[in-house]
This record gives C-alpha cells, sequence and structure tokens, in this order.
C-alpha cells in the first residue's frame, strides 16, 4: 500500500499497489487496485481529476467529486488490466485537486505505475518455514522457493519430456543470488526469466537444482529432482499462478477414473428409457513426501483457472502441444488447506482431462 500527500499537503492519496523507487508503483492484474482520496485540512466537497497516459496508448481523463467530507474511492483495475493486455511497461496516472468554482488548483500528485500480472508477494503469505534454514530472507512470507519433491523425467511416453517450470522470487529480495541445474554432475546456469523473473526453466532429466545465496555468506541449497521409470504413469501440468508464474510440473498417476456428467432423457418408441450422457475421463494424481512447504507450492494448482494436462507426448512442437484447447484441463476443488506440523504429507487431486458429447 502507498501513501502519498498531494503538493500542497491538503490531500492524502492510498493506492493499492507496491512501492518502488517513488513515484514508481506497482500495480497488479489480479487486485482491484483501489485509489483513495481524502482531503484532510478544511474537508469538503472537492474535484479530483484522474489522468492516465502511456506513450502508444490514448490517455483518459475523468473528473470526479468527493463526498462532503472530502472522500472519494474508486478501482483502477480496469486500466491496470487494459494497459497489461495492451503490453504497456508502464503509465503515469496524475491528479489534480481543485475547489468548486475550478479557479483555484489545490495541489497535485503523480505516479508512474508498472503493471504486472496476478497478485503481489506481497499477499502470498508464504508459510516461513520453508526447509532452508540459514538463511533469514527465506523466511519472508513474500518469499517463494520451490518445493521438497520435484518430478522431473527425462521421457514422457517415449518421447524427451519437455522438463520442468518452477516458480521462485528469491532473487528479488537477494539480487546476488544465482541458480544452478545439474545433470551428471555437469551444471550450467538458470536464469530467472518471465514478466517478473519468476520462473526457473530446468531441463529434462536434470538431477539437481542449485541456489547459492548471495547476500548471506553463499548459502547453498539443493533441491534434489526426481526421474520416473520409463513405464511409468505421469502427467505434465502447466498452469499460471496467482502471481503470473507460468509453473510446470509432473504428477505420478494413482487411478484412472471414467465418469459421466450431464445426461439427456431420449424419446423413446416404446416403452424402453433411452439415456444420453455426457461422459469423462479424469485421472487420480498426486506426490508423496512433501513436507508442509511442499504441500503449500502445489496447492496453487486448484486456484489455476488455465491448466494445461498432456499424458500422451506427440511428436508435435510441445509449446503448441500444451496450448492446444484439447490439452485444457480442470481441477474440481473448492479449497483446501496445508497439514500441520512436522513430517511428510500425500498432496492429491483429481484432473478432469476430456470430455465428450452426450450425443
Amino acid at each position: 500500500m502507498v501513501i502519498q500527500q498531494s503538493t500542497n499537503g491538503y490531500f492524502t492519496i492510498t493506492l493499492q499497489a507496491d512501492a518502488g523507487v517513488l513515484p514508481i508503483v506497482y500495480a497488479y492484474t489480479r487486485s482491484m487496485t483501489m485509489l483513495r482520496v481524502k482531503r484532510e485540512t478544511n474537508p469538503q466537497i472537492s474535484l479530483v481529476t484522474v489522468d492516465i497516459a502511456a506513450t502508444g496508448v490514448t490517455s483518459k481523463t475523468t473528473s470526479y467529486y468527493t463526498d462532503p467530507d472530502g472522500l472519494l474511492q474508486l478501482s483502477l483495475h480496469n486500466d491496470v488490466c487494459r494497459m497489461a493486455a495492451l503490453g504497456v511497461s508502464q503509465f503515469a496516472l496524475t491528479l489534480t485537486f481543485t475547489e468548486l468554482d475550478g479557479t483555484t488548483v489545490d495541489g497535485s500528485l503523480a505516479f508512474t505505475i508498472v503493471p504486472r500480472v496476478g497478485i503481489s508477494y506481497e499477499d502470498v503469505m508464504a508459510p516461513r518455514s520453508k526447509d532452508f534454514t540459514g538463511t533469514l530472507y527465506a523466511y519472508s512470507p513474500r518469499c517463494v522457493l520451490p518445493p521438497n519433491v520435484i518430478l522431473n523425467p527425462a521421457m514422457l511416453n517415449g518421447l524427451t519430456a519437455p522438463g520442468v517450470i518452477v516458480e521462485s522470487n528469491y532473487h528479488s529480495v537477494d539480487s546476488n543470488a544465482t541458480w544452478s541445474q545439474y545433470a551428471s554432475g555437469v551444471g550450467t546456469t538458470v536464469t530467472p526469466y518471465g514478466g517478473r523473473s519468476n520462473q526457473l526453466a530446468v531441463a529434462a532429466g536434470a538431477d539437481t537444482l542449485r541456489l547459492v545465496t548471495g547476500d548471506e555468506s553463499d548459502i547453498v541449497k539443493d533441491y534434489k529432482l526426481t526421474d520416473a521409470d520409463y513405464c511409468a504413469d505421469i502427467i505434465c501440468c502447466r498452469w499460471t499462478s496467482l502471481t503470473g508464474a507460468v509453473r510446470q510440473h509432473f504428477f505420478p498417476i494413482k487411478a484412472y477414473v471414467k465418469g459421466n456428467g450431464e445426461q439427456v432423457a431420449l424419446q423413446s418408441p416404446s416403452d424402453g428409457y433411452e439415456v444420453a450422457k455426457g461422459n469423462y475421463n479424469a485421472l487420480r494424481c498426486g506426490l508423496s513426501g512433501l513436507t508442509a512447504y511442499g504441500y503449500w507450492y502445489y496447492m496453487d494448482l486448484l486456484q489455476a483457472s488455465d491448466i494445461h494436462a498432456v499424458v500422451v507426448r506427440s511428436i508435435q512442437q510441445w509449446e503448441t502441444l500444451i496450448k492446444l484447447p484439447s490439452t485444457a484441463a480442470f481441477i474440481d476443488a473448492s479449497s483446501v488447506e496445508t497439514p500441520t506440523g512436522p513430517g511428510f504429507f500425500n498432496f492429491d487431486f483429481t484432473i478432469n482431462i476430456r470430455q465428450y458429447a452426450k450425443i
């Protein structure tokens, strides 16, 4: 939350965003981005002009009246989403405050807003214990680290697997931290990428993802990656997390489910009972041996609206296959909670991967 005063100190402005190096702030597409204006000196009805402008985009200027106590609240959600959809790197928000007679300008205030997809890491509320001791940064509730169990098979249905995409924003709190991956003892650098540099792409078959802290005594943390048997039943899921990071992970298939959805009773020429059923195929999947934090990390899967899943790898280009409408999937879960206490836990879910017409 950013709280600033206008140039003359008459008004206090509260903006639902993360402060950068002011006037730069960061606003998020999944938040309402509330803007609150309050006249502190001689409260009365005032005129507030809100101007939104960006290079190459038509500017938008709107005037609002405060209530008799000098209070105005409005949402910038649509503006943040519009700028993000247009690929705008930043846009200007300028507020001008005027008396009702329009003759006296009482002050102004300007922000440079950087739109970001998802929610703020301030809202993530990650468990403080992340299976990583020795560094204070890891205990931050805004820090996301990899889980303790990551399946990273070399093959998927007889073809080369696509690898995993792990989310972590650790380097945002430790700018000198480095990531690398190892396969049979040979290491290569992993560079965070994505709109918020919070994605780590690890190649198929790599057996270790290593974090070396930069600001706290060069502590080394190894995340072991597990291969899968050639004949193992596994599924690859890709989704967008609440923070806007693309994640891609593998899960063992524990059971195959064949179910029926909606059904239609048909008119029968005799006394028979004819019904057409809508069918679907689903899979019961899950990971074992997770810590409470690892469980929390994978819970994000249940909140995603854009899950795509692949069991049978084809020779088609992977980036095309994983984005096709035919690979869209659905997890029917309204909520789930992390287990408590020490120990290891199982994370299980049912994912619907195919549905078929009734007729």
